[in-house]
């Protein structure tokens, strides 16, 4: 398409073109008209986005306003050329570039070539748009994304994602996959509900516990894929995954702790229960180096066998030493085999 040399003066002369200065120079985005591969006519925002006057535009080529080579290694100038004839075989051209102020700074920008008629000729208009907040905020979400997705498959704790709203299991990181014996892929075709072995009444309650005894976490049962079936604490959280609301629930398996905790509290109880059939007789017993009576609190006299039978649970049955024995019997060797 043949482009005819027009003084910038006369672009904007009839109603319609004057119409069309007025949105021109109103636009929030750069806007250039070129012909060929100049520079003829900026509107306002051009002036401030790339930071020079108007006169250091008309008359230059786009192309110094570009590095020598893009991002992606492509050489500026060959790159551009061939967007503006796709533009003037009447292809619009939509695409990302990285543009160069005037003091050489450069930024990411989203550009629109479109053939534009003004008068009775037809230009190259093209729109400009300063992208390097999105680009950075996009830069930083991927690093999030990098980072998260670092610690969560790398993660050697059982981690599931969980949506709130089915209870669907959204995604498993590769220590949850090993621990319940299933793939990924089954396990996001899963419900937290089919490995849980309790009802949703009985999740409820398990929460209301949590939050009564002022916990982060739950005990439920789990069940794995061989059947098997584990005792589990869960941390569980928000998280937003790709801008959708999620549960981040943590897992630990508590089995060994909770059998050791078992026998720990039948331990308890049978010391508990012998603790409650003995009655420990403590401090000084004065004792009659005689009789060998004992006194007590009240100052009387006691028999000690009536003394550590009222202290304690020990009973009596009476018998004879055999050196007692041959005192009292010493006709009668009741000891002789």
């Amino acid at each position: 398409m043949a482009i005819k040399n027009t003084e910038t003066s006369d672009l904007f002369l009839s109603t319609s073109d004057i119409r069309y200065r007025v949105l021109f120079e109103a636009a929030n985005d750069a806007i250039f008209i070129m012909q060929g591969d100049k520079f003829i006519e900026c509107n306002r925002k051009t002036l401030e986005l790339f930071g020079c006057t108007k006169s250091q535009i008309i008359g230059a080529s786009p192309f110094s306003f570009s590095p020598p080579k893009q991002k992606n290694g492509l050489d500026s100038r060959s790159t551009g050329l061939i967007k503006i004839e796709g533009a003037l075989a009447g292809t619009p051209q939509h695409f990302e570039w990285t543009h160069k102020k005037y003091d050489g700074t450069l930024f990411d920008a989203e550009i629109s070539l479109t053939v534009v008629a003004i008068g009775s000729e037809n230009y190259i208009q093209a729109i400009v748009r300063d992208i390097t907040a999105r680009k950075r905020a996009e830069n930083l979400l991927m690093e999030r994304e990098q980072l998260y997705r670092a610690l969560f498959e790398n993660n050697l704790s059982v981690i599931l994602l969980i949506d709130p709203e089915t209870g669907a299991v959204f995604d498993a990181n590769p220590s949850a996959c090993a621990y319940y014996g299933y793939s990924k892929e089954t396990l996001q075709s899963m419900k937290v509900t089919d490995i849980n072995t309790l009802s949703r009444t009985e999740v409820f309650e398990e929460m209301e516990r949590a939050k009564s005894e002022k916990r982060n976490y739950f005990n439920f049962r789990h069940r794995l894929a061989n059947g098997l079936l584990r005792d589990v604490e869960v941390f569980s959280g928000p998280i937003t995954v790709s801008g959708k609301a999620m549960l981040c629930s943590i897992i630990h398996d508590i089995s060994e702790r909770k059998l050791a905790e078992a026998e720990r509290e039948k331990l308890i109880i049978k010391l508990q229960k012998a603790l409650a059939e003995v009655k420990t007789l403590r401090g000084f017993l004065p004792i009659c180096s005689a009789c060998k009576k004992i006194r007590d609190d009240k100052g009387y006299w006691n028999q000690i066998e009536s003394y550590v039978r009222d202290h304690s649970e020990a009973e009596f049955s009476h018998s004879i030493c055999p050196e007692c024995a041959k005192k009292i019997y010493p006709d009668i060797d009741i000891y002789d085999e």
